[in-house]
């Protein structure tokens, strides 16, 4: 199965339907583990699915999702990010604020939390 076009999902066994999308499928964290075990890898880097502050975590770092369009839709304000790969293989994460996140904020039209406990550490 895929682990690029598909979504992470918290909970799902293996991998599952889609049933918000209607096409596809998710996967849960057992799905990731054998797959990098199979291809004797350290984790899978995506993208193809918009996360609020432009990268996510799943499986214990595991898996990243990484989505580099702000504002990707009118009714959301997510950020964009772009993860750098260094020589030694470390990895970054360089953000990117909507230009309307910081009066949506004032308004409390998006999450008044700090980004930065939201998203653990910045480096891994």
């Amino acid at each position: 199965m895929d682990l690029l076009w598909a979504d992470p999902e918290a909970g799902a066994q293996g991998f599952q339907k889609n049933q918000i999308r209607g096409v596809s499928w998710v996967f849960g964290e057992t799905a990731v583990r054998d797959k990098i075990k199979q291809l004797g890898i350290d984790m899978v880097i995506r993208a193809h699915q918009v996360v609020e502050f432009g990268y996510a975590f799943f499986a214990n770092r595991k898996l990243i999702t990484v989505f580099s369009a702000a504002r990707y839709h009118e009714d959301l304000c997510n950020f964009a990010a772009v993860v750098i790969v260094d020589s030694h293989l470390e990895l970054s994460f360089l953000q990117l604020k909507p230009s309307e996140y910081e009066q949506q904020r004032k308004e409390k039209l998006v999450p008044t939390g700090d980004v930065e406990e939201d998203m653990d550490d910045d480096k891994i």
